[in-house]
């Protein structure tokens, strides 16, 4: 911007220079006239002066001709020096108006430049391109604390919440992202969008769950953009997640059929080969509606002991098809409910021989490895896991600094 004024500056003077030049010269000319007028007088009354007086028919009458020669010396004098300071006016009027003008000139562009509605939109743009270009935790703790500078001063519109809110989520801090996605939201900043980042802001700290703050932030988008095809993509999760596995099934195809997204047809293939492979085998053991019930009324123990049993039949039935992915996700994290790392460890290798690049499988064994303190093991995982999540997602940057932490 400072680049811009000063070339509008040098544009003005050029243009002033160029209009001020042929007045300058036009004022000069009666100057010169009068000087050589001047010259010429002097050297006539030298020679009457100095020459023959016999051209005069007295001498009164050459004194009388070297009298008026000099009076008009005189008057020519006179009109010499009464030209040359200011001549017509017209070029100091002239010099005045430009001078006015360019100060004029400079103080709106220093209003325009200063004025709070121009330097947040310019703030804005620069924190929006910044933020798109962010690859490291130190260029984001630093578009962070300039968005906080601006919240802190009393300046904060709906964009300054939404910039920061998408820059806590990049930092994996979604608690606080989602807070400010939430007053972007209330300050009626492109609504839809920012109850999207609500929603998947609050499922992305889930680890995929769709809790109440989602649904109520997509039951909200639903009402601006019911077509949209993310938001149909959360739709057929909750279905999932509420066991209408068929209805989630159904919508996730059509869905897939109309779909261009490469990043949204990769989470739909997956789901829906997840779920065909939960419709098509025998029924997972679990815990029934009675068991939940009479759990209820068991102490700690008994409870305890009801869990270690659903887990071993769940182990068992691994044993006999190993092939079942879901089921040894299930085991896993059981196991790490029930702090039986060993268990979880040898079960997560299960897991890898029937898919060696799981990236949950990876990143659970990634976590043990920077529980024991193996650095190393756990940045070489998690590495492979890192490459399976495309960068503008918040659960790249979450395990990225995750990551970065391990090399401190």
């Amino acid at each position: 911007m400072i680049v811009l004024i000063s070339a509008i500056l040098i544009i003005a003077i050029v243009c002033a220079v160029f209009l001020l030049w042929p007045l300058q010269r036009q004022v000069a000319s009666p100057v010169e006239m009068s000087g050589k007028q001047l010259s010429l007088l002097k050297e006539e009354l030298l020679t009457l002066e100095q020459g023959d007086a016999s051209q005069f028919d007295s001498d009164k009458e050459r004194q009388q001709a070297i009298t008026e020669l000099k009076r008009r010396i005189l008057k020519a004098a006179r009109q010499q020096q009464g030209t040359q300071p200011v001549s017509d006016g017209r070029f100091g009027y002239s010099v005045y108006g430009v001078l006015v003008g360019l100060v004029s000139l400079v103080l709106f562009l220093f209003w325009w430049v200063s004025s709070p509605n121009y330097s947040d939109q310019a703030l804005h743009e620069r924190m929006d391109v910044r933020l798109v270009k962010a690859e490291t935790t130190d260029e984001l703790d630093v578009i962070r604390t300039a968005l906080e500078a601006v919240v802190a001063g009393g300046k904060a519109k709906g964009q300054t919440y939404y910039l920061l809110g998408d820059t806590y989520r990049r930092l994996g801090r979604f608690s606080e992202a989602g807070i400010k996605f939430t007053q972007a939201f209330e300050s009626n900043y492109a609504p839809f969008q920012s109850l999207m980042a609500i929603a998947e802001t609050a499922i992305a700290e889930q680890q995929g769950g769709v809790n109440d703050v989602a649904r109520q932030a997509l039951a909200k988008a639903a009402e601006l953009d019911g077509e949209n095809l993310r938001l149909q993509f959360y739709r057929g999760a909750i279905l999932a997640q509420d066991g209408e596995f068929d209805q989630a099934l159904g919508l996730w195809e059509n869905l897939l059929a109309k779909s261009s997204d490469p990043e949204l047809n990769r989470q739909l293939d997956i789901n829906i080969q997840a779920i065909k492979e939960g419709l098509s085998g025998d029924q997972q053991p679990g815990p029934s509606q009675e068991d939940i019930a009479a759990a209820q009324d068991m102490t700690a123990e008994d409870r305890q002991s009801m869990i270690e049993g659903m887990v071993e039949r769940l182990a068992g039935k691994l044993e006999e098809d190993s092939s079942d992915v879901d089921g040894w996700l299930r085991l896993i994290r059981a196991y790490l409910v029930l702090e039986k790392k060993a268990e979880a460890e040898a079960a997560i290798h299960s897991l890898l021989e029937q898919k060696a690049d799981h990236p949950m499988g990876l990143f659970m064994l990634g976590r043990l490895f920077a529980e024991r303190g193996e650095n190393l093991e756990a940045k070489a995982v998690w590495g492979k896991v890192l490459k399976q999540i495309p960068e503008d997602r918040p659960e790249y940057t979450t395990l990225k600094k995750q990551i970065e932490a391990l090399e401190d």
